[in-house]
């Protein structure tokens, strides 16, 4: 179960500086990924077995994760290629006290503003319906997107190659203006500061 002084450390400082102090731990759902990095330690790829953890071995090992009292979070590979098994981890998981603090994406795919939307509610739509620019993702990729902010926007298109991630990312990060509701939460996106933060000064 989540120590009370994790969760109220997070409250307080934010999941990112909390993060730092506390040390994160992870459980690897999967190798399998939408992409694949060079830099990416595991060697996760499209080409890697479509096999996750089951539920009961996710679930076993947020129990143990959750006891060294650190910031907790489920990673691959890109653990959102298996949406309906996952949220089956979610909900056990949250219904014995371990569910994860977050989950890590590598930008193939966005949940919303899941600080203001319940992420089971958020998951229960499914990825192409979770919000407009979810849809547009998974319809055609940071390129669809990007070219939505330059059409509609004003996005300058980077002048040089990129990679999938950093477009996605820095279109996502350009239209936050445009669509704060949907794209968040603000650290995320580089805030320094944690909004709790910023209301007790």
């Amino acid at each position: 179960m989540t120590l009370p002084a994790t969760c109220r450390l997070i409250a307080e400082v934010g999941i990112v500086e909390a993060g730092r102090r506390l040390g994160v731990a992870a459980i690897l759902y999967t190798y399998a990924c939408t992409i694949a990095c060079r830099h990416c330690c595991f060697a996760c790829a499209p080409n890697r077995p479509r096999v996750h953890m089951t539920t009961g071995q996710a679930v076993e090992h947020l129990h143990a994760l959750h006891a060294l009292g650190r910031v907790i979070h489920i990673a691959g590979g890109e653990c959102m290629m298996h949406w309906r098994d996952l949220q089956d981890v979610l909900r056990e998981a949250h219904a014995a006290g371990v569910a994860p603090h977050f989950i890590e994406t590598n930008c193939g795919v966005i949940l919303g503003n899941t600080d203001r939307m319940p992420l089971a509610e958020v998951m229960a739509r499914g990825l192409d319906r979770s919000s407009p620019i979810a849809s547009m993702l998974a319809r055609g990729g940071p390129a669809a997107l990007a070219e939505f902010a330059r059409t509609e926007h004003g996005f300058a298109l980077p002048g040089e190659a990129v990679s999938k991630c950093d477009l996605c990312y820095a279109t996502r990060r350009f239209l936050r203006r445009f669509y704060p509701d949907i794209l968040g939460p603000e650290e995320v996106y580089g805030a320094s500061e944690h909004p709790t933060r910023r209301k007790s000064r």
